[in-house]
């Protein structure tokens, strides 16, 4: 709880997906909180931040083009 990926961007498109714990999650400026089952497909360039607000377990995936 507590720890936190500030916002960024990232040049590829990502897929968070959170197992267990909750979080605070910020894309593209808005704010919405997230559970277990919680799927966050982002494309290149969007703007994301996520903060754990219990303990956490998350899942992170960066796609490749063309894959």
């Amino acid at each position: 709880a507590g720890q936190e990926l500030s916002e960024h961007t990232s040049s590829k498109a990502a897929v968070i997906e959170i197992l267990d714990g909750e979080a605070e999650i910020v894309l593209d400026g808005e704010g919405r909180t997230g559970g277990p089952g919680t799927w966050i497909a982002m494309p290149p360039g969007m703007r994301h931040a996520i903060r754990a607000t219990t303990p956490l377990v998350m899942s992170l995936v960066l796609l490749r083009p063309g894959v």
